[in-house]
């Protein structure tokens, strides 16, 4: 769990001081409201499991109720979009990864617990970009994904060893949901700078290629095309191809794939 804190923290910073800004927008709520889920994530750290019955049932509030209660409210913001499935099978997928990893790696101790909770958070952040492929149903698959795989996988394990305690965000579980969800975010991100890097400038050449070559010089018998060189050189498109393209022009060329 300290590690997940340490992490949380961290991010909880670059949060106050406006830095995920844009980040948290892409996602669909403001940095602030971000900020202060992360805060009671972190608060509530300090509130005991609880439990029904000693020996029988017992559930996180920072594992497990309120990480449930983020993923509804992500759950509920891509239902408004066309995101809504892609982050149940995010969910489905790194569910799976988790179930399978819990049962491998059993955080039976601290230092397991650790290294489950590490794995876990990895995986489950490079699954849940790989099927969601945008901020909103990465991180929401990421999150709702490890879960629902420790959900199942400490069913099994009671089945399995035949133990009566049934824990609903058991050890390690915060941390990889911290770490899943952090790393999750700066997959998207580095992943998007690289797409953007490579294929921006190409995208905004072929788009300005045609209208380019409509600016033709009738005056004389000689026909002189515009190339999309001296095209954008000149601004005649409106946009600074060095940069991130702004016009709502060329802005689907660098949203979240779908």
């Amino acid at each position: 769990m300290a590690l997940g804190l340490i992490v949380l923290g961290a991010l909880a910073l670059l949060m106050f001081f406006g830095v995920t800004n844009r980040l948290f927008e892409r996602i669909g709520i403001s940095n602030w409201v971000a900020f202060f889920l992360a805060l009671a994530l972190g608060l509530s750290v300090l509130i005991p499991d609880i439990t029904f019955g000693r020996q029988y049932f017992a559930m996180s509030v920072s594992a497990f109720l309120l990480p449930l209660i983020i993923v509804g409210i992500l759950l509920a913001k891509a239902a408004t979009t066309r995101r809504f499935m892609i982050s149940l099978s995010s969910i489905l997928i790194v569910a799976s990864a988790t179930t399978v990893i819990r049962l491998a790696v059993p955080p039976t101790t601290n230092v397991m617990a650790i290294s489950s909770g590490i794995v876990t958070g990895l995986v489950a952040g490079i699954l849940a970009y790989a099927v969601g492929r945008n901020h909103l149903a990465t991180i929401t698959g990421a999150i709702g994904g490890i879960i629902l795989g420790d959900v199942i996988g400490g069913g099994l394990h009671n089945l399995m060893t035949g133990q009566s305690l049934y824990v609903l965000g058991g050890l390690g579980v915060f941390d990889a949901i911290v770490i899943g969800a952090v790393f999750s975010l700066i997959f998207v991100e580095v992943i998007g700078a690289i797409r953007r890097n490579a294929y921006g400038e190409r995208h905004v050449r072929r788009a300005v290629t045609a209208e380019a070559g409509k600016d033709v010089t009738h005056g004389t018998n000689r026909v002189e095309h515009t190339t999309a060189d001296k095209y954008l050189k000149d601004g005649k498109c409106g946009c600074n191809v060095d940069s991130e393209v702004t016009r709502p022009k060329y802005r689907d060329y660098f949203e979240d794939e779908m």
